[in-house]
């Protein structure tokens, strides 16, 4: 009984005091605004997917030294020790020291060789030296095949460089699209709690009829059916905005306890579209076509390479030779000499049709691209009509609101006055509720169509902008 009573007296104490009543009572969590800018310029510089995209271009550096023959200088030891079988045979050592070294912008070759071996037949150590130079003269003749490779990497390189600049400015632009999908999901939960806060006004006054004896339980449930269609719509676009919000908290990396909240965006990089001027600043110096372009390059080189595989193997060989007693040489075995090599396969069908796979090829690529860039002209003439579809309906969703609101004002006055019924005060307030919702539906696609125009143009990212791994993301506009 005793304990009864002090727990009652506990808790009468705590209820009248209110700095201990509100430690008792959860807080709701802090909220901060995220603005556009603010969003992408410290996801460029947490979100590690730009550096997972960025480090594919630290591997190009390599690209050439790894694809070419190796230029290293090769250094070669030799060594052995003979035992003799046989009498009259002396034990000794034997060795040898080569040094080679090849050109790849030529293709030259040359090697250095020293050997030292005993001579049994007149005991005494022999030594010998060759140096020699070998040039190719047929294919990759003074290093032509070798210099072809070099400039198929270099576009290979800098489409690589290109494609991770592509690869870069698609997911900026994801992201974009993302906080403009937050906002929107944002608006149309506040919209949705504003008419829900509205009709629940609207039915708490039908209540108060329905006592009155002025309306009856039928009208007292369209109301509450209206309210019940609102829950549904917050229940609705509360979980569509909370699934955004976690892929901006992923991309912020952000692990605060505050709950960030969205800010009009306007246009990014305030995007204003001129058909004729940005097709043809895109035609002439776009990413896009820097691709194209390079892929019909990279088609011809590719064909000239293996053309000049279907020439034969000749290599040009000089060199001196000197012999010697002991570790010294002398005139009486020096000599120069001068070769030639030939490998020729017959008929020599792979490289033949290696080569004709590659023209095919080269030939298909001129064509692709072709086709290519007059798809990239209908596709941005088409988002441009439907740019400028987008901003005539939000210009007609603009003045409809207008309209409904005051429609909508005098039918709730001649419902008042007994003029309309109530189903024409909820066909007005539905018409209203529709036309706000639109709204926000046409301002956000109005804003990812502009989105698109400028990633479509490459004008989303400049090169300027375009950062090198380990260094932060662009700032934004």
């Amino acid at each position: 009984m005793r304990t009864g009573l002090l727990l009652a007296v506990i808790a009468l104490g705590l209820a009248g005091n209110p700095l201990l009543a509100a430690e008792t009572t959860p807080r709701p969590p802090k909220t901060v605004q995220l603005t556009l800018d603010e969003f992408v310029t410290t996801a460029a510089q947490r979100d590690a997917v730009f550096q997972e995209i960025l480090i594919d271009e630290l591997q190009l550096q390599y690209q050439e030294v790894l694809a070419l023959p190796a230029q290293d200088l090769v250094l070669a030891v030799q060594g052995q020790y003979n035992y003799s079988l046989c009498e009259g045979w002396e034990d000794g050592p034997e060795g040898g020291l080569a040094l080679s070294k090849l050109f790849a912008a030529s293709g030259t070759d040359l090697s250095a060789e020293y050997g030292l071996s005993r001579n049994t037949l007149i005991n005494e150590y022999r030594s010998n030296f060759t140096f020699a130079l070998s040039q190719p003269i047929a294919k990759n003749a003074f290093g032509r095949a070798n210099r072809l490779k070099s400039q198929l990497i270099g576009i290979e390189n800098d489409l690589a460089r290109h494609q991770i600049a592509e690869a870069y400015e698609d997911y900026l632009a994801a992201l974009v699209q993302t906080y403009y999908q937050w906002y929107a999901a944002f608006q149309l939960l506040e919209t949705s709690r504003a008419i829900y806060r509205d009709n629940l006004q609207v039915l708490k006054n039908m209540q108060a009829k329905q006592k009155s004896k002025i309306a009856d339980q039928t009208d007292v449930d369209k109301i509450r059916l209206q309210v019940l269609g609102n829950q549904e719509d917050i229940i609705t676009f509360q979980q569509a905005f909370r699934e955004l919000l976690h892929d901006i908290e992923r991309s912020l990396r952000h692990a605060g306890t505050t709950e960030l909240r969205p800010v009009e965006p306007a246009s990014y990089k305030q995007a204003e579209q001129s058909f004729a001027d940005d097709y043809a600043r895109f035609t002439r110096g776009s990413r896009t076509y820097r691709i194209l372009a390079l892929l019909e390059k990279q088609g011809k080189k590719s064909a000239e390479i293996y053309a000049d595989d279907l020439l034969p193997s000749a290599n040009l060989r000089l060199g001196y030779q000197a012999d010697g007693a002991e570790f010294a040489f002398d005139n009486k075995g020096s000599r120069v000499f001068a070769g030639a090599s030939l490998e020729w396969p017959l008929p020599g069908q792979q490289q033949g049709a290696r080569y004709e796979t590659a023209r095919i090829n080269a030939d298909k690529t001129r064509l692709t691209t072709g086709n290519t860039r007059l798809q990239l002209q209908t596709d941005l003439k088409n988002l441009h009509l439907r740019i400028e579809r987008e901003k005539e309906l939000l210009s007609i969703t603009k003045e409809k609101i207008r309209r409904t609101e005051a429609i909508l004002a005098e039918e709730s006055r001649n419902y008042g006055y007994g003029r309309v019924t109530l189903n024409d005060l909820i066909a007005a307030r539905s018409v209203r509720d529709n036309a706000l919702y639109n709204k926000i539906s046409h301002t956000i696609e109005l804003y990812r169509l502009e989105m698109e125009w400028l990633r479509l143009t490459d004008q989303l990212i400049t090169p300027r902008e375009m950062p090198r791994y380990g260094e932060p993301g662009p700032a934004a506009p």
